[in-house]
């Protein structure tokens, strides 16, 4: 996504089943990190309308499977 100011673009980054945002400034340079979550998944975020608050939801994805075998 674009910073509110449009300078630059907001990723999204995996590492070790951990989701971070990193800033890229669209003049160049090395990416910045702006989180440094050490579990969990960032499922969306945003910016407060001023720019100044970065807003997200966060939280594990879990799955479970049931077998049910001879049912009547």
């Amino acid at each position: 996504r674009w910073t509110p100011d449009v300078t630059g673009l907001i990723f999204s980054n995996i590492e070790n089943q951990t989701i971070n945002l990193w800033k890229q400034n669209l003049s160049g340079g090395a990416p910045v990190k702006l989180t440094d979550f050490k579990s969990e998944l960032i499922y969306d975020f945003t910016f407060t309308r001023n720019g100044k608050r970065l807003l997200l939801s966060r939280g594990n994805t879990t799955c479970n499977v049931v077998m049910i075998k001879n049912f009547r």
